[in-house]
């Protein structure tokens, strides 16, 4: 199964090896946590049966 990959990996040279433990993508913002769940349950949805 390892025949397939070449012996050596051609890594792409950036330039930003020195830093190893650099993350390539920014962190996540903070997002305010939003329910799911925004319209009222007591309207009887059509979409789903309930039986």
């Amino acid at each position: 199964m390892y025949e397939m990959y070449p012996d050596t990996w051609h890594v792409a040279d950036d330039g930003h090896h020195d830093t190893a433990g650099k993350p390539r993508r920014r962190a996540r913002k903070d997002h305010p946590v939003v329910p799911a769940v925004l319209v009222p349950q007591s309207v009887p949805s059509r979409t789903r049966p309930s039986a």
